[in-house]
């Protein structure tokens, strides 16, 4: 199949990784691609004609964590050890800044990843709605719902920080800019933030996702009026150690596609469950 160049994916490769990931039958779309390049660091394996057939990102988060996403290869590619050699990259990558490198994991890749060093026990569910279906009365006056607005970006970043230790500021104002209408916060009495949800539009369906909040009525009311936005269908990454919430989605209509395993490959822990305790959904494997 000709000869391969190892190089850096640059944003100008975005169109081309987002065929990568079309073919892979993923969400994600050309600013996506743009914003995950420009956020970290990527590397392809290149063809002489220049077209793209496999591919890696990293991506070091505040403090000492990084994220791996769009580990793909064209299939006339595969098996030829492209992907090992892409997440060595990465994992080199990470490493030399004193990052903890860090994914989330299929079943088919666990075992995959198992043998690079990665292990973790935070599992995740894809829940698959095809329509949105009519929101449901919630009677609760200890809050109310507004549109999280670009400027509030900072301050909500923080508050996710504490909460999760997951999200980054340049994610959610990227997240804010594709989907205003899904953002949204839960707001107390006292002005105090509640809970906040994110979105945005992918190449098959809406992706839904960071949710945090402070309990289960809180995370339903701000899934509820994000997807009043827009028809479906909506995707969700929720955290399965929330059982009332997953099984609510259920409830709901959401179907299980498949699940995750979160990942991470040294000395340093992932959040233990109770700091992960008001984590409904993620925002996404590419995302973290």
């Amino acid at each position: 199949m000709g000869v391969l160049t190892l190089q850096p994916i640059i944003p100008a490769d975005a169109e081309q990784g987002l065929r990568l990931s079309c073919l892979a039958g993923w969400n994600q779309t050309v600013d996506d691609w743009r914003y995950l390049i420009r956020s970290g660091s990527g590397w392809g394996y290149y063809r002489t004609d220049g077209r793209l057939v496999a591919s890696a990102i990293a991506s070091q988060w505040s403090g000492h964590s990084g994220w791996i996403s769009m580990v793909l290869t064209d299939p006339d590619y595969r098996r030829r050890g492209l992907a090992t050699s892409l997440m060595s990259e990465a994992i080199a990558w990470l490493e030399s800044r004193g990052a903890s490198p860090c994914l989330d994991a299929t079943p088919a890749g666990e075992a995959v990843y198992g043998h690079l060093g990665f292990s973790g026990d935070i599992l995740l569910s894809r829940y698959v709605l095809q329509a949105g279906l009519t929101q449901e009365q919630v009677l609760d006056a200890g809050y109310i719902l507004e549109p999280i607005q670009a400027a509030e970006i900072g301050a909500l970043s923080t508050l996710c920080q504490d909460r999760s230790g997951w999200l980054r500021e340049a994610l959610l104002a990227y997240l804010q800019q594709q989907g205003p209408g899904l953002a949204w916060k839960a707001v107390g009495s006292d002005q105090t933030p509640r809970g906040i949800i994110f979105g945005r539009p992918g190449s098959l369906a809406t992706h839904l996702g960071p949710l945090i909040a402070e309990d289960v009525t809180i995370a339903r009311e701000l899934l509820q009026v994000a997807m009043a936005s827009l028809p479906g269908p909506f995707l969700i990454d929720a955290f399965a150690h929330q059982k009332n919430w997953t099984g609510w989605l259920e409830g709901y209509g959401f179907i299980r596609e498949r699940g995750f395993r979160r990942l991470i490959k040294g000395p340093r822990p992932l959040p233990k469950m109770e700091v992960l305790s008001r984590h409904f959904a993620s925002a996404g494997p590419e995302m973290g």
